[in-house]
């Protein structure tokens, strides 16, 4: 039983007594206390559940068969996700713990593999490689394969496109290059995780300090160009960012000497348990975002005037909800991971609060990353299935598809519908100045001729002329108005043929031979007789089947041809045909296929 989420309570309206607040946040002073009352209203927001798509990205499913012990004994098709290290296409690429997440403008996901200790990047195709380690732990600064992390988490881009990394089990930062040389950099205090970059190349980090005996987790920044550091704290009177460097708090005379009493107050984040990753994130005006507890913070940064808000996440009956991932999008709109729950919520700008992807038994399983790209695209790392999902935002299918069609790039912000009409429209007038105009060809042959010619061929010609003629007849039966039934000698001559090669050419074009019902049914007869020996051309003929039967709607037909494929002895041929028929079952045509498949089992 799959369980739906239930209503968010947010705060969606707090007065902090001073001008230019946000709706929905309460301003605070360095130390984390409330400079005047907040006065708030908390109302339930509805949770819908998956509003939308998830589909996996990158990583391999295995799908395992298992007889139902309920009820009719059925397979039931179960997925085992797969762990590993392995580069390639996204079906076929391996991961261990993927954590951190980031995207950059032309459509690339960058992985922190972390038990892998490696740095992985997919590309818009979908291809997997490996930038930075090769899945030893260890501390090295290097090119590529080079250099070695100790289980990186955290990412986050640069302007530059230079891409950071928080390798926690060393306790660095790492900078990888473009042209793949890693640097190491040195946090003032131990990295929990959360990274973010203003528009300056400023790097922001959530980390463990140690001021005498106690921990604190406090808000550092690094300047990458200098590497000094600063922290967040409450001194003389207002939040600022002071230089600090470890062991200063047990220098005499220093700003942080513990004996000295009126030290800075750092903006410790109390509600936060030690050990748990935290997300951190930067929004397009350069205000900070980061979740502590059942809080959402805000750090506005406008020059040195620096204001800290809070905004409160409640949840009825979930009080063991645990937030890992945070990102922010272009429009102010914050998408945050409960990694406990394995869902994802969206908090808009002025307080409310949904579910927009709920548990389920095929959903996520302690998530702990979010990324979103430039065309509102959510990227989640999938820790417990070592997957990276994507959900495509609704609306959005139609304008991904098209900008895919006109090959625009990836921009900082989602296109225009008129930028992707025009786009198309380039491309089909470049396809039709580079096509010349179509001629006449004349009368076509009479069918009788390509029947004695192509059986002369088959009987006597060498392999290069029988695959040659085989094309030809192709070509010529792809225009419509021809008649199959006097070629029915032709097509068992071929799909008889002894050549593997010669059968493949025509079952890879056998869909295009089709124009109408008469021709779809023509062929499910042929393929009724014909037994087919190649392991990969059966699988290739499943797919035939299956869409002729969904094209002109002969499931009756094509359903028994399809069961007749699970008795073949290689695995991964019934594996195949058995996705087919659960996919034609749940469309509606269960009184086709559980009878067929109950007699087969007996």
């Amino acid at each position: 039983m799959v369980r739906s989420p239930l209503p968010i309570y947010a705060r969606t309206r707090a007065a902090s007594g001073k001008p230019g607040s946000a709706a929905g946040f309460a301003a605070l002073s360095g130390s984390g206390r409330v400079v005047r009352p907040a006065v708030s209203v908390l109302r339930p927001v509805p949770a819908t559940p998956s509003l939308y798509q998830l589909s996996t990205h990158a990583g391999k499913v295995d799908t395992v068969w298992h007889l139902s012990s309920h009820g009719p004994r059925r397979p039931l098709p179960i997925p085992v996700w797969r762990s590993g290290f392995r580069d390639g296409f996204a079906g076929r690429a391996l991961f261990n713990k993927p954590t951190g997440l980031a995207v950059d403008r032309r459509g690339r996901v960058y992985v922190a593999d972390s038990l892998n200790h490696c740095i992985r990047r997919i590309a818009p195709s979908g291809r997997v490689t490996t930038l930075a380690g090769n899945g030893e732990r260890g501390v090295a600064d290097g090119s590529g394969r080079k250099a070695r992390f100790n289980h990186p988490t955290g990412l986050a881009l640069s302007p530059a496109n230079e891409l950071y990394v928080v390798d926690q089990g060393n306790g660095l930062i790492r900078r990888l290059n473009p042209d793949g040389q890693v640097i190491s950099l040195a946090p003032c205090g131990r990295p929990l995780g959360g990274i973010a970059i203003d528009g300056q190349g400023l790097i922001y980090l959530l980390i463990e300090l140690r001021l005498g005996d106690q921990a604190q987790v406090a808000l550092s920044r690094l300047d990458p160009s200098t590497g000094e550091n600063a922290v967040l704290a409450d001194w003389e009177g207002r939040l600022q960012w002071l230089p600090y460097r470890s062991g200063e708090e047990m220098q005499p005379f220093s700003r942080w000497w513990l004996r000295r009493g009126g030290r800075p107050q750092l903006v410790e984040i109390n509600e936060t348990r030690l050990g748990e990753g935290l997300g951190l994130a930067s929004d397009a005006r350069g205000n900070l975002h980061w979740l502590a507890g059942y809080h959402l913070y805000r750090l506005e940064q406008a020059g040195d005037e620096l204001q800290l808000q809070r905004q409160a996440i409640q949840i009825d009956l979930w009080p063991m909800a645990r937030w890992q991932g945070l990102s922010v999008d272009a429009e102010g709109v914050v998408h945050v991971l409960d990694a406990h729950h394995h869902s994802l919520y969206r908090i808009q700008p002025g307080g409310e609060a949904e579910c927009v992807f709920a548990a389920g038994s095929q959903g996520l399983l302690s998530p702990h990353s979010v990324a979103t790209d430039a065309y509102g695209q959510i990227y989640i790392s999938d820790t417990g299935h070592w997957r990276v999902c994507r959900l495509v935002p609704p609306g959005r299918e139609t304008l991904l598809q098209l900008a895919k069609l006109a090959f625009l790039p990836y921009l900082p912000a989602p296109p225009e519908p008129d930028t992707v009409l025009k786009g198309l429209q380039r491309v089909v007038e470049r396809y039709l100045r580079r096509k010349p105009p179509p001629v006449d060809a004349g009368p076509l042959p009479a069918p009788v001729v390509a029947e004695t010619h192509v059986l002369n061929v088959l009987s006597q010609g060498k392999r290069s002329q029988q695959l040659a003629v085989v094309k030809e007849l192709v070509d010529l039966l792809r225009r419509p108005g021809q008649h199959l039934g006097p070629l029915q000698t032709v097509f068992e001559t071929l799909l008889a043929h002894p050549d593997a090669s010669v059968r493949t050419l025509l079952i890879r074009h056998l869909c295009d031979l089709v124009h109408h019902e008469r021709d779809a049914l023509f062929w499910i007869a042929l393929l009724d007789r014909h037994h087919e020996p190649n392991r990969l051309l059966k699988k290739y003929l499943i797919e035939v089947l299956v869409y002729l039967g969904g094209r002109y709607e002969l499931y009756g037909h094509v359903v028994p041809l399809l069961v007749e494929y699970v008795r073949a002895p290689e695995e991964d041929v019934v594996e195949h045909v058995f996705q087919h028929l659960l996919a034609i079952r749940q469309s509606g045509y269960e009184s086709l296929v559980d009878p067929l498949i109950e007699e087969l089992g007996k």
